[in-house]
């Protein structure tokens, strides 16, 4: 009597879907593996401790009556991501060894040992804004009109209310997906901080 034999259940090898559900990249949306589609309007802060009592409250109520105003699924997504800020203290001492106005060489030395006090302390992080507009999938057709119609009607909303969105297109898409999925290798993305003080400088 021969003994009997089981096949051993076929391995399934995991897929970056399974953690990351996303099927394609549009010029201006993500398409999900379930097709939903998705749009991101990145927000650009605002530092309230720095305003009035009366912009507080204007902002405050723009965001509100945005939320409210939005009858479908959508997100606030806030990314934080580390700065790789080698490039921009290379940037200042290059500037240095080159600057003669006395008054410049302070303010990149002092704009130097800032940097350098956020690098030792762990605290040269940024962080990213977005609203997610979703767009569940129909099978009218209409399903693209309908996220690109309530993305603008949102990014409207937003601004009545002095507040800054912009609509991603591919590129800024991919770099949030890199935030999302490698913020490591993301840190070595431009900052804006890196942008603050060449101008400045230049003005003086």
């Amino acid at each position: 009597m021969g003994l009997k034999t089981t096949k051993a259940a076929p391995t399934v090898t995991p897929s970056v879907t399974d953690w990351l559900p996303v099927e394609d990249i549009r010029e201006d949306h993500v398409v999900l593996t379930d097709g939903t589609l998705t749009a991101l309007l990145r927000v650009t802060p605002a530092d309230l401790a720095l305003l009035g009592e009366s912009d507080r409250r204007r902002l405050i109520t723009a965001y509100q009556e945005a939320y409210n105003g939005e009858r479908g699924s959508f997100a606030l997504v806030i990314m934080p991501r580390t700065v790789d800020l080698e490039r921009y203290m290379m940037r200042l001492e290059n500037r240095l060894s080159g600057e003669a106005n006395p008054h410049k060489r302070l303010v990149l030395k002092a704009a130097m040992s800032e940097a350098a006090r956020l690098v030792r302390e762990g605290a040269c992080v940024e962080r990213q804004y977005y609203f997610v507009v979703i767009e569940p999938p129909n099978n009218d057709g209409h399903a693209l009109d309908r996220l690109r119609e309530r993305s603008a009607q949102l990014v409207g909303r937003l601004a009545a209310g002095g507040v800054e969105a912009q609509r991603c297109a591919y590129d800024e898409i991919h770099r949030a997906l890199m935030l999302y999925a490698m913020p490591r290798q993301a840190a070595m993305l431009p900052a804006a901080l890196e942008l603050s003080l060449v101008p400045m400088l230049e003005e003086a």
